[in-house]
Parts: structure tokens; sequence; C-alpha cells
């Protein structure tokens, strides 16, 4: 046994490898080059460079780990610290060069999470964390993740991933965009799928003079306007473009439009197209995009925000245009019949 306050191992080279580690398997901590535990407050492991090479550098190349760090009261697992050089580099060939694994739970505060990558730097050029991939620009596509997101089961829930033109793209499940609105009155009972209207940016499940028809999002891929998780419960996440599974009364048929039901339940109806009016058109939420023959409350999936491009908008306006120079003209030609003289041969022509 080994006492004392001052270091327990000590090592210098010069010019090679001062403490080399290596397993072949076996043992408690299997397969593992280096492993370093802390019970107190300090480090399990602690690598420091000062000249450009590299604090710690674990590598793995079948199974196992390259560098094993656990702490299990209030220090680090493994801490790599670098002035000029890479803190810690973990690199496999087989495996994941690097797990990071913690027990936490509760708002999502920084020590909530089990990792924090921080630039400590004050210049405001400072940037965080860099992702890259081994390919030309024009190779990474769907294929490639930059970040996947997993449940407990290992069944992906989305990812940031190539898109073959250069860039990147958000892809998972969700299908609307939405932002958080505040609720007109915070104590009401708003569900996914139902219709609401928005008063000066607030929003409930009444909708006679709304400034806006709105549906909360039942899927989003995007969430903005977020108040924060401590906040959110006097929130609505509503959906302003994409598809949104709706809250429908009646039969629907696909391409009919969606206006709330009036009943102030975050229920709609469908309308066809052929036969909605001026006024129907103006509380339009959205267009069914499939079939429900179910005359009950069901959910229908519609399209949401992309409703002004459709053609009836087009027909209505020329209508609504068509009817005002009808009336224009019957109006002047008025006019001309009550300045005429009664005598003037054109009256009553």
């Amino acid at each position: 046994m080994i006492s004392g306050s001052g270091p327990m191992i000590t090592a210098i080279s010069d010019d090679f490898v001062a403490i080399e580690g290596r397993s072949n398997g076996g043992g408690g901590i299997v397969s593992t080059g280096v492993y370093g535990s802390s019970p107190g407050v300090g480090y399990g492991v602690y690598g420091l460079n000062t000249g450009g090479g590299t604090g710690v550098y674990g590598g793995n190349t079948a199974g196992g780990y390259g560098v094993y760090g656990s702490n299990t009261a209030g220090g680090y697992g493994v801490w790599g610290a670098s002035n000029s050089g890479t803190a810690v580099v973990a690199q496999s060939t087989a495996g994941m060069a690097l797990r990071a694994s913690a027990w936490h739970s509760g708002i999502a505060t920084v020590a909530n999470h089990v990792a924090l990558i921080e630039n400590n730097s004050d210049v405001g050029s400072a940037d965080v964390l860099a992702l890259r991939i081994n390919e030309a620009v024009a190779a990474i596509g769907s294929g490639n993740n930059y970040i996947t997101f997993f449940d407990s089961g290992g069944t992906s829930l989305g990812s940031i991933q190539g898109n073959g033109a250069g860039g990147v793209a958000w892809g998972g499940p969700g299908e609307d965009y939405a932002e958080y609105l505040l609720r007109l009155d915070p104590s009401e009972t708003i569900e996914p799928g139902d219709i609401v209207g928005v008063f000066a940016g607030r929003v409930s499940k009444a909708t006679d003079g709304a400034d806006q028809l709105l549906v909360v999002s039942t899927a989003p891929i995007v969430a903005g306007n977020d108040p924060g998780e401590e906040h959110r419960a006097v929130y609505e996440l509503v959906a302003f473009i994409g598809q949104v599974q709706v809250q429908v009364r009646g039969p629907v048929t696909a391409g009919d439009f969606i206006i709330p039901s009036g009943l102030d339940d975050g229920s709609g109806v469908a309308i066809a197209p052929e036969a909605i009016t001026a006024a129907q058109f103006a509380q339009v939420v959205g267009q069914a995009w499939e079939d429900a023959d179910n005359t009950g409350l069901k959910t229908v999936r519609v399209a949401v925000g992309l409703v002004q491009s459709d053609p009836t908008v087009v027909r209505l306006v020329e209508r609504v245009q068509s009817q005002e120079a009808r009336l224009a003209a019957i109006e002047a030609r008025l006019a001309q019949l009550e300045a005429a003289p009664a005598s003037d041969p054109a009256v009553g022509q």
C-alpha cells in the first residue's frame, strides 16, 4: 500500500510514453487500457499538456474503452487540460470513441445535462462545437447524421443530417412548424388538434371575433418562441404551417376546407370548396388531406398554413371583383337616370 500527500506515481519521459496501460481482457474492467477512479472531490484521471501535444489520449481498436474514467462524488471521472493542443483525444476503429453517461432528471438546467461543452473565451467570435464528416460536400446526404436522437430502445427520433446539396437538414417524424402562444385564460383546457382563436397573440377555444384561427400542434418538428420549461404550463404549442391531426365533426372528403364548428370546443367541420362562402373562407384553418366517413368527432389530417395558394381564393376574389364592377355600373346608370330631366328621350330606355 502506498500512502502520503504527494503523487502516488510520477513518470517523466523526454521523448516517448511516460506511462502505458494495457489490458488483454478479463478482470473487473474488461479490456480497459487505463482506469481512473476518484471516490471524493479529486479526479479519476487528470491529464495536462502545455506544449502542443495531448493531455490524455485513449485509443481502442477492438472493443472495450480507450479511456474509462469513473467518479462517484463531486469531481470528474476524466479531466483533460491543454494550453495549446488538444485536451482529450478519443479514437476508436471498432466501437464508440467516447461515451458519457449520467443519472439526472428535472428542469433542463446546465447541471441536469449529461455533458457540458463550453468555450470560456469572452471574444465575440468564440465557437463551441464542431462536427465533421470525412467526405466531400456533395457526398454528404441524408445517410450522414451529424447528430441522431434515440429513445431508450435505440429507435431514432430524428437527426441533423446532410441534405446532399452542400448543407444540412433537420429530419424526423414531426409534421408541423409551431410556436408557443400564451393561453387567453391560463386555466382553460386545450388539447393537441384543437382549433383555437388568436386574440392579440393569445389563444382560446373560443373562435368568434378572433384575429386569426389556428390549430394546436400534434407533432411539431420545430417549436419556436419557447418560454422555457418552467413557464410552458400556461402556453400552447400552435402549428403555423405543416400537417396537423385536427378534431373534426361530420364526414370529410379530401380537399374539403376545415372551419371552426362554432361550438367553441376545439372542433371543426368540413366545407366542400365549391360550396364555401366568402364568410366561411375567412374562417378556414386548413384543407383536409384524407377522407373520413364517420359522422362523429374524429381526427383528420389537415394541411395548415397553405390555403392561400388554393385556386378557390382566386375564384372568390374574381367573383367579388366582378360583382363590384357590376354594382358600380348599376350605380352609375341609376345616377344618370336620376340626373336626366323627365322630357329626356333617354329616360326609360
